[in-house]
């Protein structure tokens, strides 16, 4: 397999029908939300909005 070493931008020229990524979600066990958010900040991520639903569902999320 030939080594790509184009940035990541230019690889996506070649796959059809895709302009850009609008995001992407990942689902953590329950009680692990602010353990995963740490985590990402140490890579750079910053923490832009936070929502927390209650009633049967008791979504909690975190948009990075």
């Amino acid at each position: 397999m030939e080594r790509d070493d184009r940035p990541m931008a230019a690889e996506w020229e070649d796959v059809p029908g895709i302009l850009y990524i609008d995001h992407v979600a990942i689902a953590v066990p329950q009680g692990e939300l602010e353990r995963q958010v740490a985590a990402y900040a140490r890579l750079g991520f910053r923490e832009i909005h936070r929502e927390e639903v209650g009633g049967g569902d008791m979504v909690r999320e975190a948009l990075l």
